[in-house]
């Protein structure tokens, strides 16, 4: 870690904790200090503000996941971090390498001068805070970050609690409508988390265009958007969560970005708000419907979308094509698609999307299995509209005893097994979910011989 030409106010010393050695100077009524760091994690405290003047650089460096580096501000209004002269540069450039503001309950505006770390390309890119006074936490904390990942948002720079840039956690990869940096803007220590406004300024020099699909004649729609770790899914899906944060304001910017306790999660990104993580596609499923397959699919936006290419396969492996649907062309509403597929197979078929831009460019949507339509039961129907209770319907075309179980996006098993004795003809069955939280499930119906696969959205009122 590299401080160079940094002012702390009011010629007090500062309280600087490290196993490596510092040097101090004192100069006309203010505290000059030099440090060079080089292993270990470090902890920088200041009882007052910290002055970057004239274009000087902090340089945050050398953080891991075990030992994070911070800078440490222990003022806790809006003055902890100042610039002056020309300016001043906080360099992080990795989610370890962090500012920790102590800002307690103080209902404040906070920036960090960040700058982009691209040698000639270098950018001030400062992230703004603006809390109100919703928080309850005395020892409450902002711990911020923020860095360039490479050209293409590749996974290895993604946060560590991302696990996809998809329109869904498994479905189409939408990194390249996404600006190649990520923020950590993290609120702890809190019993309840500040609201909070928050702005975004992203280094165009590098960030946009590239390999991914951003430019200047779209640059206008960026949004901000955060993923939420505990149901797997950046939040503007579809589930009923934010559609997206904030609006972009000019020179680089994304302002206005609202966010309360319940949905103050770490991680950002800037999206185009046509093709938001999740985008497009909203759903794609495989029903039985008077023994045939129904492929039905929704997509909340299009562009340059020529058709559709609906492909089978015995394997999951291997496919061919079905049919093929024409699409929308350019649309921001949405679109309803549904083909029925005649062909009967004894055992499991899988179904994928292949879709196909006018310039003759593809993507594929995730993969559906779809079991036999000859099962013995029939107008399988899932109702989530009671609360903390999933009603299952279904015609049975003989008595026979079913196991049914709850599994989320990730395959993880949420609902312990349960064993139910159908009769011929109509039936309902209850489960409880007081404990689940909201999210896209799917419940497996199954016994010996045939399955059912219903996928199901749970809202936040549950």
């Amino acid at each position: 870690m590299i401080f160079k030409n940094i002012f702390f106010e009011n010629s007090i010393t500062p309280n600087l904790t490290s196993s490596n050695n510092s040097e101090y100077s004192n100069s006309m009524g203010k505290l000059a200090c030099v440090l060079i760091f080089t292993i270990g994690a470090l902890n920088c405290n200041s009882q007052y503000a910290l002055v970057i003047n004239n274009d000087a650089f902090v340089v945050i460096d050398g953080g891991v996941s075990a030992t994070p580096v911070y800078l440490v501000i222990d003022e806790s209004d809006g003055l902890g971090i100042t610039t002056s002269g020309t300016g001043g540069n906080i360099i992080s450039e990795g989610e370890f390498n962090k500012v920790q503001w102590n800002i307690g309950t103080n209902v404040d505006s906070y920036t960090i001068p960040f700058t982009s770390n691209n040698g000639t390309s270098d950018q001030k890119i400062p992230l703004s805070i603006e809390t109100t006074g919703s928080a309850v936490g005395g020892n409450g904390r902002l711990r911020l970050s923020t860095w360039e990942t490479a050209d293409g948002n590749l996974s290895g720079t993604w946060p560590v609690d991302v696990t996809h840039l998809n329109t869904s956690a498994t479905g189409l990869s939408n990194g390249l409508n996404v600006v190649d940096r990520f923020w950590i803007v993290d609120a702890d220590n809190y019993t309840t988390k500040p609201s909070a406004l928050l702005e975004f300024t992203y280094n165009d020099n590098n960030e946009i265009a590239g390999s991914n699909l951003i430019n200047t004649g779209n640059e206008s729609t960026l949004v901000g958007q955060s993923f939420d770790a505990a149901t797997n899914t950046w939040r503007g899906n579809t589930s009923g969560t934010a559609v997206f944060y904030g609006t972009w304001t000019g020179a680089r910017t994304v302002s206005g970005a609202s966010v309360s306790d319940g949905d103050f999660f770490a991680s950002w990104t800037l999206s185009l708000n046509s093709l938001l993580l999740p985008i497009e596609l909203i759903d794609f499923n495989i029903e039985c419907i008077d023994n045939h397959k129904v492929i039905k699919w929704s997509t909340k936006s299009e562009v340059n979308n020529d058709y559709f290419v609906i492909q089978m396969s015995h394997d999951g492996i291997e496919f061919e094509n079905v049919a093929v649907v024409a699409g929308a062309g350019n649309s921001t509403m949405q679109n309803d698609y549904e083909y029925i597929d005649f062909a009967h197979f004894e055992n499991i078929t899988y179904y994928r999307l292949v879709q196909i831009d006018f310039d003759g460019s593809e993507s594929y949507s995730n993969i559906a299995a779809a079991d036999p339509c000859n099962g013995n039961l029939s107008s399988v129907t899932i109702n989530t509209s009671n609360n903390n209770v999933i009603d299952i319907s279904y015609d049975a075309l003989s008595a026979s005893k079913y196991q049914v179980k709850i599994i989320d996006a990730r395959g993880r098993l949420i609902i312990e097994p349960t064993v139910f004795q159908s009769q011929k003809g109509p039936n309902k069955h209850t489960i409880p979910i007081h404990h689940i939280d909201f999210g896209i499930y799917y419940i497996i119906i199954q016994n010996e011989t045939e399955r059912n696969f219903k996928k199901i959205i749970l809202y936040d009122n549950y």
